[in-house]
């Protein structure tokens, strides 16, 4: 690589460690993870399809896109758990998060106060 190309390697580096934090780790979109991985487990667990497919093969993924997936919600009756879980994902009823954990909000065990008697 020539020296002239540096600026513009740095540049796309840069871009690219902003892109991973802001974007592939915001909490909406980990949430949604969430929200497939429990659709994905309540299939495995129950013996359940999707689609047709039972994904029990990565290769049955392959063949799950978002309508296959919406059309099941829409096939399913209201009370299946399945077909809520699917449905909140479709209109973004996302989970929360319940707690963050940070080095901050992280005690060292030496800084409790210990009493012996």
């Amino acid at each position: 690589m020539s020296i002239n190309g540096i600026t513009a390697l740095e540049q796309i580096i840069f871009s690219k460690m902003v892109l991973f934090s802001s974007l592939y780790q915001h909490h909406k979109v980990r949430a949604c993870d969430c929200m497939m991985k429990a659709i994905f487990e309540h299939c495995r667990v129950n013996n359940r399809k999707i689609g047709g497919y039972a994904l029990n093969k990565s290769t049955d993924f392959l063949w799950l896109t978002d309508d296959r997936l919406y059309a099941e919600a829409d096939r399913l009756k209201k009370t299946d758990p399945l077909h809520s879980l699917i449905h909140d994902l479709k209109y973004r009823r996302l989970l929360k998060r319940a707690l963050t954990i940070s080095k901050a909000t992280v005690v060292k065990p030496s800084d409790f106060l210990v009493i012996r008697s």
